[in-house]
């Protein structure tokens, strides 16, 4: 279980990533797009550095060099460690433990 304090890493799949058409969301600049038919990854960078992957939208494709905010479901992160392992609890139950605390 996670400890309240506790230094934690979240991972996501990138179709867990949800791109925000409004200002909310993580700002990603978008360095390289991989058109895989009917679907496309885009590779980017927050603006701390982090390397992020999002699947575009067919409907919506993404561009080279662009600006765009993406949002996460807390349901599907996945929580680790500082030394990599899985920690048990879900990403929403944490947040709900915060809450309470």
């Amino acid at each position: 279980n996670v400890r309240l304090g506790q230094k934690v890493f979240v991972g996501i799949r990138p179709e867990h990533f949800v791109v925000s058409h409004g200002d909310a969301g993580l700002s990603v600049h978008v360095d390289v797009v991989e058109n895989l038919g009917g679907l496309a990854f885009a590779y980017g960078k927050t603006e701390t550095g982090q390397d992020v992957i999002l699947k575009a939208d067919s409907e919506r494709p993404l561009s080279f060099g662009t600006q765009v905010k993406a949002t996460l479901q807390a349901e599907y992160c996945h929580l680790f460690d500082e030394a990599g392992a899985t920690v048990s609890a879900a990403a929403g139950a944490v947040r709900l433990q915060e809450a309470a605390a």
